[in-house]
């Protein structure tokens, strides 16, 4: 999964994101992965799209046909910011 760090809302005044995905689908046991809905952390100190290799984060290890909320936190000098979006991947063929 490709997260667009340049689309972020009021990117130029963010100085660091944290990137975290949860699996969404329920299963048997309710919860989310497995009875488990904690959050998975991929990165804590995301540099801002201002530098030109980070204008997109990678989101690897991911399942195919597979549901997600996507977390970003991000920080500035005021404050932070939570956004959530969900996502589905992929089959293996690339199909959706």
């Amino acid at each position: 999964m490709r997260a667009h760090l340049r689309v972020f809302p009021f990117s130029f005044c963010v100085y660091s994101f944290v990137i975290e995905y949860m699996k969404r689908d329920i299963g048997i046991e309710g919860g989310g992965a497995g009875g488990d809905d904690s959050w998975v952390l991929v990165n804590n100190n995301v540099k801002p799209a201002g530098v030109r290799d980070q204008a997109d984060f990678l989101i690897l290890d991911l399942g195919p046909e597979t549901r997600y909320t996507l977390r970003m936190t991000a920080h500035n000098a005021a404050d932070s910011t939570v956004s959530e979006y969900n996502f589905t991947t992929l089959t293996f063929a690339g199909g959706n």
